[in-house]
């Protein structure tokens, strides 16, 4: 797995944890953290074929903002990032919903596990 790819996958997480669960950092970093490698995991434990093809596309995603803001996706400001995230996730092009929906999902689920202690 790339440093580009984790690092992504921890921010999509921490966005969507913000935005939806109420997460705060520094407070709940550790949690956070659990919970992107959780994430993370889900993914590595994926079908070689899914797997590779998800994994272009989330650093296709990453890569996305490099032309208008200069930076990867990862490396934004939280506001801007889950702008972003937000018009993907309501996009027209159904394979760019599902794969937001499949990191929302996760990171969802992974949150409420790790608060019922659940997650391994």
């Amino acid at each position: 797995m790339t440093p580009s790819f984790r690092a992504l996958v921890s921010a999509i997480t921490y966005s969507i944890l913000r935005e939806r669960c109420g997460a705060t950092l520094p407070a709940s970093s550790r949690t956070l953290n659990r919970i992107s490698r959780y994430v993370a995991d889900c993914h590595a434990g994926l079908p070689d074929p899914i797997r590779w093809t998800l994994l272009l596309a989330t650093l296709g995603i990453d890569g996305s903002t490099l032309l208008t803001q200069g930076r990867p996706l990862h490396a934004l400001p939280h506001r801007e990032r889950w702008r972003r995230i937000e018009g993907w996730r309501t996009s027209r092009l159904g394979p760019l919903r599902n794969l937001l929906r499949f990191y929302e999902g996760l990171a969802i689920f992974g949150w409420y596990g790790e608060a019922h202690g659940d997650l391994v």
